[in-house]
């Protein structure tokens, strides 16, 4: 929503801003709602896959997206608010887990770079948000596991949640992961709607 207000806004005053430029406003937009922090906005302005090295001062890099790569996000009828599942992240967490986590970003990066879809499934595993955010989503370490047994690169929870994606090569993997999916909350008590797009997207613009 901070995305396409400021799009909006930027496009009725005759678009005088680049979308990088409206990133800073959408972290001010951001702040209130969650804390300040580009996550979020950056990807949504730009799109695609958006690495964040930081926000003051910005910077921004935008990582090429490996061919063929697709995303299946499975939304679920539950509400978990983002103050809630950042507060349940720990304040400290072991080196090992810290270690873990940045070579999987490692991996991550290269893959993108390297256009290696098997490193990137390798690559996409967390010690430190997902652990303590999946017990507040109903069904998710499910949704998640029924993914990849569908046929997924790899999947994890978005963000704080609720949803959950999925990586996957090809419509057709990404069709029987998506209902999969859905299947899978629907074990857990919970609707679901899902989506498939391309994880190289276009990014906000007006149509």
């Amino acid at each position: 929503s901070a995305a396409a207000a400021a799009c909006a806004v930027n496009a009725l005053i005759g678009s005088p801003l680049r979308r990088t430029e409206l990133v800073e406003a959408c972290l001010d937009a951001e702040a209130v709602v969650s804390g300040r922090h580009a996550d979020n906005v950056a990807p949504a302005l730009l799109g695609g896959l958006v690495l964040v090295l930081s926000i003051d001062p910005l910077d921004l890099v935008r990582l090429p997206v490996p061919d063929d790569l697709l995303v299946v996000v499975a939304t679920p009828d539950f509400e978990l608010e983002t103050r809630r599942a950042r507060d349940a992240l720990p304040q400290d967490v072991p080196l090992t887990d810290a270690t873990f986590n940045s070579g999987r970003l490692a991996a991550f990066v290269t893959a993108c770079f390297s256009n290696d879809l098997g490193l990137l499934a390798r690559a996409v595993d967390d010690r430190l948000h997902v652990p303590a955010r999946a017990p507040l989503i109903p069904g998710s370490e499910d949704v998640m596991q029924t993914a990849r047994d569908a046929g997924a690169l790899a999947s994890s929870i978005s963000g704080s949640g609720p949803s959950v994606f999925a990586f996957c090569h090809g419509a057709e993997a990404s069709a029987r992961v998506a209902s999969a999916m859905r299947d899978a909350f629907a074990n857990a008590g919970l609707e679901s709607l899902t989506h498939i797009g391309s994880a190289d997207s276009p990014g906000a613009r007006t149509q």
